[in-house]
């Protein structure tokens, strides 16, 4: 089993991730060691829906400060690679299995191959409890706090931890491309 956990979460406008947050975790404890955190200026729809501002809170000056996709993508890449015995963790296979690979092919960005294996935490919460589950029922469900924004990737990320404290024993890949 990993010691490490990477919580990864990623938010999009237009079907382009427009926010990536990560948060990386000892999987034993939950405690947050260091977190990832970075606004990407959006290529094709440089405006932000204005569905995705409000359920998010993200400003259009945040994403117009941002970075590139294929630069936050980078820095995410090399803060994972630079630590070892950890495991990839998100709420579904959305983000890694059809939003990140839609976009590296987009793009014409090589998909990472750090990210290619992830334990898709609400898959393990289904299994358990017979039903899929948002990530807010599954925060109400097991009475944990909430980080910040809803649908706001590092608050997210951040929920996950605490969603992945209750399965510890259960965190394994369960998804890959």
């Amino acid at each position: 089993m990993a010691r490490y956990g990477f919580a990864l979460d990623f938010e999009v406008s237009y079907e382009e991730i427009i926010e990536f947050g990560a948060v990386y975790f000892e999987i034993a404890t939950g405690r947050m060691l260091e977190e990832f955190h970075r606004f990407v200026r959006p290529a094709e729809n440089r405006t932000i829906h204005p569905y995705v501002a409000r359920m998010t809170g993200i400003t259009q000056a945040q994403v117009d400060g941002g970075i590139s996709f294929a630069g936050a993508l980078n820095q995410l890449k090399g803060w994972i690679q630079s630590r070892d015995n950890c495991i990839i963790i998100t709420w579904s296979d959305n983000d890694l299995g059809v939003i990140l690979k839609r976009e590296c092919g987009s793009k014409h960005v090589p998909f990472p191959g750090c990210l290619t294996k992830w334990c898709d935490l609400q898959q393990v919460v289904a299994k358990k409890y017979n039903r899929t589950m948002t990530l807010e029922d599954a925060l109400q469900t097991f009475d944990l706090p909430r980080y910040g924004n809803a649908h706001s990737a590092l608050p997210d990320a951040k929920a996950l931890v605490g969603i992945s404290q209750k399965f510890r024993s259960d965190i394994s890949i369960t998804s890959c491309i």
